[in-house]
């Protein structure tokens, strides 16, 4: 299931179940994606579709997390309650890839990733490449370390 029909199923089940903070959050990630397409147009595959989505479920974590950092007293009540939705959210992006799934993935232009005049064009070449495959859930983090070991 694309996970634009699975947030729209979770949205049913959780006005179903009255559960309040679920359906909170999620009609504000359906409607932050929402809005992105009406500026950027709908996206051509699931895969754009499903990297779209996760980047808007970052952003309304990332937010969160600045909250939390501006606020920064742990017993205040919004903390917790922030805390809460980062978890949830964080339930919503689809699984990130291993280095083991990704080293096959990258192998495909390790020799362009060794011949870049340097580590930033060796890891836009790499996540150009995960884009082209449709890949929208690795961590950067673990690209940059997985450039690195190829360029040695």
């Amino acid at each position: 299931m694309a996970l634009r029909d699975e947030l729209r199923s979770k949205l049913t089940q959780a006005m179903k179940g009255k559960d309040e903070q679920a359906k909170n959050l999620l009609r504000l990630v359906i409607g932050e994606v929402d809005t992105v397409d009406a500026r950027q147009g709908k996206c051509a595959d699931e895969a754009a579709d499903t990297q779209r989505i996760a980047g808007v479920i970052k952003k309304i974590m990332e937010g969160n997390a600045e909250t939390i950092r501006q606020i920064g007293k742990i017993l205040d009540p919004r903390v917790h309650q922030l805390i809460q939705e980062n978890s949830y959210l964080k339930q919503l992006l689809p699984p990130t890839l291993s280095d083991e799934e990704l080293r096959p993935i990258l192998a495909e232009v390790a020799d362009n990733i060794k011949s870049a005049k340097n580590e930033g064009q060796a890891t836009g070449i790499a996540m150009k490449h995960l884009k082209t495959k449709g890949v929208a859930n690795a961590e950067s983090s673990m690209v940059i370390a997985l450039v690195k070991e190829l360029r040695g």
